[in-house]
């Protein structure tokens, strides 16, 4: 664990370079102080809050449809333009055009080369996203209207606003097409409630999703109780993140950030945690749930790439929870490794399930077929690839063309992220029996090799502070 935060504090420094040293990051006693009080706010829930996703998200009590497929990995989140009217303090990046629609690093140019994307990847579940997508109204219109065209009930369609522009006639035009869900940032219009009031007549879900911002922890308690009388479905609660763009912004409010795959904020997370304590505490009949920083790194990027990894394995190979594809093999002298092969031709397993190298010194083969092995005198070799997406190519990994349709192709690049990892004796039977036979719980201090057990499993519970 400390190794693998030295990495983020690391990436973290090279990241805001010389910028580094202008945030306040927690200290250790206060740290453990912090994560004390967190303990608290929790204790203080049980009972009341379930838990989903790895205890990364709570509460997972009737969440919006959206929410679910997030989670599932089954969500596609398309930014309709790259421009905003709202000028938050905590946009994590500048707004400055309305551009192409993009998801992922890819650009879609017309509603057919995304619907082409959605129907390859069988998504079920899109958002559109900006900026703020009411700026490009006639845009956002024609691809959720060619959207649902497309999928119709077989696919939930939500959207994301400040509310600015919003009217009656925009909103009914949407919902006539087809958009099951709207989602409102109340904290970029003052928590101002007249254009939610507009869209709960028109739209059977209406979330309100907002950063958790610890100035307006007073006014939001005070604005949850008037949004659950207006008829809002969900309150979603979100966790400030630094970036370099907004850093000087949240560098002036004084706030204590955190290090992790990416700098957070700490008195954020507190702050979601005492507003759904007030929530059950006051017995508001509003679904409330903390959308964790942890929790959209850890499963946001697994569920891609789970979805990619099925176009990129062989069919020997394995998809790890984190959307990793794995690859074990053995090496040895020709004659070991055709003997191997043979033992595994009289078993009756299909072909496919292995492959032998040209020179026949090296065998890959499919995880069911370890019975049929020694690893007390033979290594196991494991190896670790990502499969990225991407709109061209970057010539540094093996790739996959893939075709949408007659004018559009992506790629699908596969990273070797850890590569012929040996595994010896006992190391290797501790690996088959955590990860193959599932013998061994995840949260045990039986941990192996940390960096295999980071490409394996996702991790549990929120982060820890440092």
């Amino acid at each position: 664990m400390e190794s693998n935060q030295q990495k983020n504090i690391e990436n973290n420094r090279q990241e805001y370079g010389e910028a580094y040293d202008t945030l306040t990051f927690i200290g250790v006693e206060q740290a453990r102080e912090a994560e004390k009080s967190r303990d608290k706010l929790i204790d203080a829930l049980a009972g009341n809050v379930t838990w989903g996703f790895n205890r990364t998200k709570l509460n997972c009590q009737n969440l919006s449809n959206g929410c679910r497929l997030c989670g599932e990995g089954t969500w596609s989140c398309l930014f309709i333009n790259g421009i905003c009217n709202a000028h938050c303090f905590y946009c994590p990046t500048e707004q400055p055009s309305k551009s192409e629609p993009m998801t992922n690093g890819i650009t879609f140019g017309t509603p057919r080369d995304y619907v082409d994307y959605i129907r390859l990847f069988k998504f079920r579940g899109a958002s559109i996203s900006g900026g703020e997508p009411l700026l490009t109204f006639q845009r956002t219109f024609r691809y959720i209207s060619e959207i649902k065209k497309a999928f119709g009930d077989n696919i939930y369609l939500w959207l994301y606003t400040n509310g600015i522009l919003a009217d009656r006639e925009n909103l009914s035009r949407l919902k006539a097409v087809g958009l099951d869900e709207i989602r409102f940032d109340l904290s970029a219009c003052r928590y101002q409630l007249d254009k939610v009031k507009i869209a709960v007549d028109i739209f059977p879900v209406v979330t309100v999703e907002i950063p958790a911002i610890p100035e307006d922890e007073v006014l939001l308690k005070t604005v949850i109780e008037k949004i659950q009388r207006l008829g809002v479905s969900h309150l979603n609660l979100h966790q400030l993140r630094c970036t370099p763009y907004n850093r000087k912004n949240l560098v002036q409010r004084g706030y204590t950030f955190l290090h992790g795959p990416k700098v957070t904020v700490l008195e954020s997370e507190l702050c979601s945690l005492r507003t759904i304590r007030f929530v059950h505490e006051n017995n508001i009949e509003l679904p409330i749930n903390y959308c964790s920083f942890v929790y959209k790194h850890r499963y946001q990027g697994a569920g891609l790439r789970r979805r990619l990894a099925t176009f990129y394995m062989k069919p020997y190979e394995t998809i790890t929870e984190t959307g990793m594809i794995r690859n074990l093999s053995i090496k040895g002298t020709a004659e070991e490794i055709i003997a191997a092969a043979r033992r595994f031709e009289s078993s009756g397993s299909p072909k496919y399930h292995w492959e032998l190298t040209n020179a026949k010194t090296r065998l890959y083969f499919h995880e069911s077929l370890f019975r049929h092995l020694d690893f007390t005198t033979t290594p196991l070799f494991a190896s670790y690839f990502e499969p990225q997406l991407r709109s061209s190519l970057s010539f540094r990994n093996a790739f996959r063309e893939i075709r949408l349709n007659s004018k559009k192709l992506v790629y699908i690049e596969k990273k070797g992220v850890l590569l012929d990892k040996e595994l010896k004796g006992e190391t290797a039977h501790w690996f088959i029996k955590r990860f193959i036979q599932k013998q061994i719980d995840p949260t045990s201090k039986e941990t192996g090799t940390a960096e295999i057990n980071e490409l394996e499993n996702i991790k549990s519970r929120l982060k820890d502070y440092y």
